[in-house]
């Protein structure tokens, strides 16, 4: 009878995958997109490193847009860098979508939220989250 050890380690050996296809299911946030991204760029290695710092100083992708706005870089380039940082944005929860709804409805004239407010369908519609 094989020990439990044995059975963990065969179990293992079964369910070992390729070295190769083991990077490929790296999740996609964790790798240097930046870095990836500015290696290959036709630019100078100081522009590269302003690039780099504000790529990874940037909390969302909006704020790296704004960051990149007044860059005298490619657009190509700066359309590639906002792609990859989209990956590191949060994905919003359910409680921030009841936040964005609510702030909506705040911002909405007094007469205006009376009236919606006794049809729940147009209300939903006005305080529904787009994307």
């Amino acid at each position: 009878m094989a020990s439990p050890t044995d059975a963990l380690r065969q179990k293992e050996a079964a369910s070992s995958v390729p070295l190769q296809s083991a990077a490929l299911q790296i999740d996609q946030r964790l790798v240097d997109h930046a870095k990836n991204i500015l290696g290959p760029a036709p630019i100078d290695d100081s522009t590269k490193a302003d690039l780099w710092d504000h790529f990874h100083d940037s909390k969302s992708s909006a704020d790296l847009a704004g960051r990149l706005a007044s860059l005298p870089v490619p657009n190509e380039l700066k359309h590639q860098l906002f792609t990859a940082k989209k990956l590191n944005d949060p994905v919003p929860t359910h409680t921030d979508n009841v936040i964005t709804a609510i702030t909506r409805m705040n911002q909405m004239p007094k007469a205006m939220l009376d009236l919606v407010e006794r049809f729940p369908n147009v209300l939903r519609a006005f305080t529904s989250v787009k994307e």
